[in-house]
């Protein structure tokens, strides 16, 4: 901008213009310079987990341990490891962050896995993203009630799974 009428010439235009290629080609290697690091830490953060689980013999520490890096991978709030009861229901085999409250509630709601997103996930063998509980018509009423008691509003799903074929929901 400048206060004289046609004061700029095709001289600085085309040095604004290289200034603003180059201004282009710096954003562009800082985020890549970025998406590099948070790669790399991702990465160490896998061989940590890995090395913490092949280091104990403990099957409950070792959910424990999956259970916190769940959450702190996803940048959840918290994370559940569910396996079945004698009886086929849901029940809490590890918690981070999870309320004793909410795990106490799941296994009082008797939930079978066929009610609950874990049976898309058993089904298909992929992870399961709820996006919003209350939103979702298929989702079972008794879990919506304690995800808002204990103010989680979105879930991800998943199986463990041993060489290749699923353990467990």
């Amino acid at each position: 901008m400048n206060r004289s009428p046609s004061s700029f010439t095709p001289y600085h235009q085309r040095i604004l213009q290289k200034l603003s290629n180059q201004a282009g080609i710096a954003i562009l290697n800082a985020q890549f310079y970025e998406g590099s690091k948070q790669a790399l830490q991702r990465q160490r953060s896998l061989v940590e987990i890995v090395a913490a689980i092949n280091a104990s013999r403990d099957h409950k520490e070792i959910l424990m341990i999956i259970a916190q890096f769940a959450t702190e991978f996803c940048h959840g709030d918290a994370a559940a490891v569910y396996g079945l009861n004698e009886e086929g229901y849901l029940i809490l085999q590890a918690g981070h962050n999870l309320s004793p409250l909410f795990a106490k509630a799941v296994e009082e709601a008797k939930i079978l896995p066929a009610e609950a997103a874990i049976n898309k996930t058993i089904i298909s063998g992929f992870p399961v993203e709820v996006f919003d509980p209350c939103t979702e018509p298929d989702f079972p009423p008794k879990l919506i009630a304690l995800l808002k008691k204990d103010g989680l509003r979105s879930l991800i799903t998943m199986a463990l799974t041993r060489g290749g074929g699923r353990s467990g929901p």
